[in-house]
């Protein structure tokens, strides 16, 4: 390709405009905000999910507390 018809397919292909740019950005955006919203939904599940395993231990933890209180007294 001679450099004339090289020059003439470069400005035939399609320029960005100034909107697509603005859409480009505005979708960039929205996916940053769904990461950003699935992020926070899997911590809040994993909290809950983590929440009754730890009370759970607390509950063991202070019945063995008291148990040993009472042996401890008793004895």
């Amino acid at each position: 390709m001679d450099d004339k018809r090289l020059d003439e397919w470069v400005s035939s292909l399609p320029r960005p405009d100034v909107d697509s740019s603005v859409t480009l950005r505005t979708r960039w955006a929205a996916l940053e905000e769904l990461e950003r919203s699935k992020a926070t939904w899997l911590s809040r599940a994993w909290t809950l999910a983590l929440e009754p395993a730890f009370l759970v231990i607390a509950v063991v933890v202070e019945v063995g507390w008291a148990a040993t209180t009472l042996a401890v007294l008793g004895a």
